[in-house]
């Protein structure tokens, strides 16, 4: 499966004089609320998405792509104890199974 990080977003707006429609001469990157420096890889294909703000501005969004395996855990929305160790039991995925031995006794 497939999974996007948010790289960075600018905001442009538009523009009636030069040959751009949309621009922005005071863009700074930012990071968590601050500004930071933006590192691209050129191993990597990037996605990138325009959306039209009510005001006319355009937002560009730049995400990085990442793969993933889904490993969602049955038990996560699970709040008695009890059934928790039984929603983690069943949620287990690819445990070693062990054969299963008859005269075993049975803990409950």
């Amino acid at each position: 499966m497939r999974n996007y990080r948010d790289v960075m977003q600018m905001r442009v707006f538009p523009n009636d004089k030069g040959a751009a429609k949309y621009g922005n001469s005071n863009f700074t990157p930012y990071k968590d609320g601050a500004p930071a420096d933006v590192h691209l890889r050129s191993s990597v294909k990037y996605s990138i998405s325009v959306f039209q703000n009510d005001d006319g501005s355009l937002t560009v969004k730049l995400r990085e792509p990442q793969e993933y395996t889904n490993t969602d855990n049955l038990a996560d929305d699970v709040s008695q104890p009890g059934m928790r160790q039984i929603a983690e039991t069943i949620g287990v995925q690819e445990r070693p199974t062990s054969p299963m031995n008859l005269d075993d006794e049975v803990p409950f």
